[in-house]
């Protein structure tokens, strides 16, 4: 089967949690005997085709031409963006002239690329998946994290605080006309998801949420599974309580409230250690977590490689991913776990489900409330402090070790995952 993936960027250009999954996605549907092709969105001077482990990759342009101030709302807003769109399709056209036409689409994610394409994708005889990764399809801002004195619309109300937190983005742009734009793109938004032959997010937690925003279902649950292959360690780790933090290095992902957190937890008597790996990706912000950590040591690392994963996990006993956003998934505790490393991670739940990172957890860690307010930060501070209390004294009925036995011998990975939204595709009706 011809099979044609698009994403939002891809490597080498640009690789986050949603590029790594779709590369993997399409490394799996390759291994499975189809004809995988991709095309994603980059800089202009990164436009046209390369290969990537085997993958042919086209780059269409990211850049916004020049408009005037509705062009702009509409191209930003509610991806009305018809030279990419004739991009991406020109490229679908000449692959067909060449090896036939695509028989699937894989989108899995709209926001460098444009609305239109599901209809425009099956009109030339595909059918269409559409792997909803966050909550982007729902918010122009991906996150649903307003500033200060914004409070996101719940299901069925007006979107006047969506307007507003869009304004920074077009400065000078009436109320009511962002009003309208933010209107317009939830009504096409849902118009293209319902008109796709199959909506996949990778775990229940997501998919009520967007169910419920977009009062669209079926959405089936398929979960990523472990994109890397690593190796647990296997030695035994005595105190001092090292906890490993790994992934890009922003705030939203609540790494200053778990320096502040050790760093409570170390003043009123914990001995700990705290590693962070990944990019920072916000200037100052590693100048910061050092000067935040005046009574443990906390160890910075940039970019990193597996085995360098592999080499620092061999020296901890915990992971930890406070973060503050609503997460859809949670790629790092599949990796922790993998890693033999159980976790503490945010509940980003309704109070009676669980959220994405718990769901990935299962019993083997510990789900705290979001630090982003007194008693979230609390919560954290006083489960690292007394873990490390606990490992002070180390034995057998330790939560530590407990939920280290918790951890699942084998995890599932893309192969599982593609087969699986293969399963799910409505029969083709001739």
């Amino acid at each position: 089967m011809r099979v044609l993936v698009l994403s939002q960027s891809f490597a080498p250009v640009f690789e986050g949690g949603t590029e790594r999954v779709a590369r993997a996605q399409a490394r799996a549907l390759r291994a499975l005997g189809h004809d995988v092709h991709v095309i994603a969105a980059a800089p202009a001077d990164q436009v046209g085709r390369v290969t990537v482990e085997g993958l042919a990759v086209d780059f269409v342009e990211e850049d916004f031409p020049p408009g005037d101030l509705n062009d702009a709302i509409a191209q930003r807003l509610w991806l009305e963006r018809p030279t990419r769109r004739a991009a991406v399709l020109a490229i679908v056209d000449a692959e067909a002239q060449k090896g036939g036409a695509f028989e699937l689409v894989l989108i899995e994610h709209q926001a460098s690329l444009s609305l239109g394409l599901v209809p425009a994708l099956q009109a030339r005889g595909a059918r269409v998946i559409v792997a909803l990764h966050d909550l982007f399809v729902t918010c122009a801002r991906f996150f649903r994290d307003p500033p200060a004195g914004i409070t996101c619309p719940g299901p069925g109300e007006t979107l006047e605080a969506c307007a507003t937190c869009v304004s920074p983005e077009a400065p000078g742009a009436p109320a009511e006309l962002l009003l309208a734009a933010v209107t317009e793109r939830a009504r096409r938004f849902r118009q293209e998801l319902s008109a796709a032959d199959l909506l996949i997010a990778p775990s229940a937690s997501h998919a009520r949420r967007l169910s419920a925003l977009l009062d669209l279902a079926p959405i089936h649950v398929v979960p990523n599974g472990l994109l890397t292959d690593l190796s647990p360690a296997r030695e035994v780790k005595h105190a001092p309580l090292t906890v490993l933090h790994f992934g890009h290095r922003v705030r939203t992902k609540g790494v200053v409230e778990l320096v502040r957190a050790a760093e409570s937890a170390a003043q009123r008597g914990a001995e700990l250690r705290l590693i962070l790996m990944g990019t920072e990706l916000e200037a100052g912000l590693d100048d910061e977590l050092l000067g935040l950590a005046d009574s443990f040591d906390l160890e910075l690392f940039g970019a990193y490689e597996r085995a360098e994963l592999e080499r620092v996990a061999t020296r901890c006993q915990l992971a930890a991913f406070p973060s503050k956003a609503l997460e859809s998934y949670g790629l790092v505790v599949d990796e922790a776990l993998a890693l033999g490393l159980p976790a503490l991670v945010s509940d980003t739940g309704d109070g009676a489900t669980p959220g994405a990172l718990a769901e990935r957890l299962g019993g083997a860690g510990l789900a705290l409330p979001r630090p982003v307010d007194a008693a979230g930060q609390t919560a954290w501070s006083d489960a690292l402090h007394s873990l490390a209390r606990e490992i002070q004294e180390p034995g057998q009925g330790t939560r530590l070790t407990l939920w280290t036995q918790a951890i699942p011998s084998k995890m599932p990975g893309p192969r599982e995952a593609v087969l699986q939204m293969l399963s799910l595709l409505p029969p083709i009706v001739s």
